[in-house]
C-alpha cells in the first residue's frame, strides 16, 4: 500500500489490527496465558492482512497469484503437519525441538512441492541454477 500511496488504507489497516489486539488481548491472556497472546496478535495480523488484500484487490491479481496451483501447497502443508506433529511428541518443548521442527517441516515442505512440480520450485530451481553458474561452480542445463 505504501509503494502505491495508499497511506490512508495502510493506516487503517495497522490501526484495525492494533484495536482488535487491544481488545483480545486482555480476554485471551486471562483464558490462555501466553497462548492468548500468541494468539491475539496472530488475530490481529490476519485483520490486518485481510484489510490489505482487500485494499489492493484492483493492483494484484490473488485469484491467479494464489489458487492456480493452490492443492500442491495444501498437500505440502498437511503432509508437513502429519509428519512434524508426531515427531514433536518425541522432541518435547526446548530450543533445539523447536528449531529442529522448524527445518525438518521446511525441508519436508520444499521436497514435496518439488516433486508436486509447483510454479514456486521451479522459479528457485532457475535462480539457483544461475547463481552458481554465474560464481563459476556449476554450469546451468
Amino acid at each position: 500500500l505504501l509503494p502505491t500511496n495508499k497511506v490512508k488504507l495502510y493506516t487503517l489497516s495497522v490501526t484495525l489490527g492494533a484495536i482488535s489486539n487491544i481488545i483480545a488481548n486482555p480476554m485471551l491472556i486471562l483464558m490462555f496465558g501466553a497462548e492468548g497472546a500468541a494468539a491475539a496478535t496472530a488475530l490481529s495480523e490476519i485483520i490486518v492482512l485481510f484489510v490489505q488484500i482487500l485494499s489492493t484487490k484492483q493492483d494484484i491479481p490473488y485469484r491467479k497469484l494464489f489458487f492456480s496451483e493452490d492443492w500442491k501447497y495444501l498437500i505440502a502443508a498437511i503432509a508437513m503437519g502429519l509428519i512434524l506433529f508426531p515427531t514433536n511428541m518425541f522432541i518435547g518443548k526446548s530450543w533445539i525441538g523447536l528449531i529442529l521442527a522448524s527445518m525438518g517441516g521446511f525441508v519436508i515442505y520444499i521436497i514435496i512441492i518439488s516433486l508436486l512440480g509447483s510454479e514456486i520450485s521451479r522459479i528457485f530451481l532457475i535462480q539457483t541454477k544461475e547463481y552458481f553458474y554465474k560464481k563459476g561452480i556449476k554450469e546451468p542445463k
